[in-house]
């Protein structure tokens, strides 16, 4: 039995300019796994932008970070990486999350900022620690996974001074209104 379309609501923007839409869109339960994954993948401007955005300000934070570490530490492709990063979490995480308005666009820079700034983390602390066992520094590997934890915490005292944080809640939230109004301008 095929599954029948629903009228849905969907909240888009401010109702005075047609934000509120009724189409005949069926509920996403009702979609094939093919359709959600092309809707999942879909491009839109609003994800263009926002990984532009997040990019940006993850190779921003990325320079304001080099000073901080040991001098010993490999700073040649923190920016790089950190930027990739940055694209991916925008294109993923704020994409999607464009077009809710003032609020919708705060929770969406603060949790793509958080999201980006955990996985770089990750990133980092895995990276070294493959670089120390590599140097027989731990004795199993529990105490190798035990140890990207341990890398992570301290490289997060590192990079917690105010300038940072200041950067990235600010940055988070400037990119999240320019993606929003890229999805206001081009969707």
């Amino acid at each position: 039995m095929a599954a029948k379309p629903h009228l849905m609501l969907m909240k888009r923007g401010n109702p005075e300019k047609g934000g509120f839409l009724l189409q005949n869109w069926p509920i996403s339960g009702s979609l094939s796994k093919r359709q959600q994954n092309y809707r999942c993948i879909m491009p839109t401007a609003a994800r263009l932008v926002g990984a532009i955005c997040f990019a940006g300000l993850a190779f921003l934070v990325s320079g304001m970070i080099i000073p901080l570490l040991p001098d010993g530490d490999r700073t040649v492709m923190l920016g790089i990486i950190n930027a990739g990063v940055g694209l991916f979490c925008g294109w993923k995480v704020m994409g999607p999350r464009a077009g809710y308005g003032f609020r919708g666009a705060v929770g969406g820079g603060l949790t793509t900022t958080a999201a980006m700034v955990i996985v770089a983390l990750f990133i980092h602390s895995t990276t070294e620690m493959v670089r120390l066992s590599l140097r027989k520094s731990y004795d199993g590997a529990t105490e190798a996974v035990v140890g990207i934890f341990e890398i992570g915490i301290e490289y997060a005292k590192i990079i917690a001074t105010p300038e940072i944080i200041g950067t990235l809640l600010i940055g988070g939230i400037l990119a999240a209104f320019v993606t929003n109004a890229a999805d206001a301008r081009w969707a």
